[in-house]
């Protein structure tokens, strides 16, 4: 596909955390919560999802905030679920990779399975 011809995508995002700081503390995450954390565009192409895990991390590489992020994210790690409108992928960040999921409910439930997944506090957390 040429520059010009790749399609943009809006790429809902979803983050799952603690909202307050002794689930975190004690990583509880029968207790962790997901929330909606705005949309990335990027165009449509292999490994897209890789972009949008690379633009949510703006915070670590820039202190301008990318044009086509929609979010108030500036870290991530294995705790972001991204789904492009219209179709059945969710995707989950893991720890190395993404893992494939059937919806959003079903992707929060893989996350939570999987051992070396990592939920931070919410910024609002309270103690």
């Amino acid at each position: 596909m040429s520059e010009n011809n790749k399609k943009e995508v809006r790429v809902n995002v979803w983050k799952v955390g603690y909202t307050n700081m002794e689930d975190y503390k004690n990583n509880n995450k029968n207790n962790a919560v997901c929330k909606q954390q705005g949309y990335v565009k990027v165009n449509l192409e292999e490994l897209w999802e890789e972009e949008v895990w690379r633009l949510l991390n703006w915070g670590a590489y820039s202190t301008k905030k990318p044009k086509n992020v929609y979010s108030d994210i500036t870290h991530c790690n294995s705790d972001v679920i991204f789904h492009i409108k219209g179709t059945d992928e969710w995707l989950y960040a893991k720890s190395i990779g993404f893992g494939h999921a059937t919806s959003l409910k079903d992707a929060i439930e893989q996350m939570k399975k999987d051992t070396l997944s990592q939920f931070w506090a919410f910024p609002e957390a309270r103690a």
